[in-house]
């Protein structure tokens, strides 16, 4: 549907297909809604629309968020046009209430990311945490209440609409045992889930240069399940 949106719009075929993205590597990945993918096999009129892209400011390779494409692509009044497309395409119809909406997928790698939406779509967590400087390294959104973002696998499909009902930040080693229950891993204990969290973080800060101790700010977040897309 996207696709054969597009193709009508510029009046060119679409060289790869157009959905939900997640680009980068390692933990560093940026999240787009839409995209659409460029190359040297691209069809007529392919590097002009390129040339026009980069005039516009989008100079990443070969990917072009739904945001930006509004401006370049779509006359004043006809915006809507989007966001419908976004609904109606990725969201199987759902209109969130907001436009301000995180997009991400849970832990690191698409196992994981698929493991910990599953738990959240059977009810299993309600709870997450976070590594702030981690995510501050990453440019990544630190969750606020009323906060809505969209769950997605670790290929970028949209799983479901949450909103963040409340949010602690806390040193690591002051986590209260609630949290471990709430995230819904492993055996349920605060001594499983402590040993897990301080693998994953230590890593991470490995990766980003940073250091993880017990006294690393960290945020718990609780959240409701608004919507969910696929089971």
């Amino acid at each position: 549907m996207l696709s054969e949106h597009l193709e009508a719009l510029l009046g060119m075929p679409i060289p790869a297909p157009a959905g939900s993205c997640a680009h980068g590597s390692g933990e560093a990945q940026a999240r787009d809604f839409a995209f659409l993918m460029s190359g040297e096999s691209g069809p007529p009129g392919a590097e002009a629309f390129q040339r026009s892209a980069r005039a516009a400011g989008l100079t990443a390779a070969g990917f072009f968020p739904l945001a930006t494409l509004t401006e370049l692509l779509t006359p004043a009044g006809e915006q809507e046009l989007w966001w419908d497309l976004y609904c109606g395409a990725m969201l199987g119809g759902h209109r969130p209430s907001t436009r301000a909406l995180d997009v991400f997928s849970f832990g690191a790698g698409a196992r994981m990311a698929a493991q910990l939406a599953h738990l959240v779509i059977k009810g299993n967590k309600r709870w997450t945490t976070g590594f702030i400087a981690a995510m501050e390294r990453q440019g990544a959104p630190i969750p606020h209440v009323g906060l809505q973002s969209i769950v997605t696998d670790g290929f970028g499909i949209p799983l479901c609409l949450i909103q963040t009902a409340e949010v602690r930040r806390v040193h690591f080693g002051d986590v209260r045992h609630d949290v471990a229950a709430g995230e819904g891993e492993g055996d349920l204990s605060f001594e499983d889930w402590h040993e897990g969290h301080v693998h994953y973080f230590s890593r991470e800060a490995r990766e980003l240069g940073l250091e993880f101790t017990d006294d690393s700010l960290v945020f718990n977040e609780r959240f409701e399940v608004l919507k969910v897309f696929a089971r």
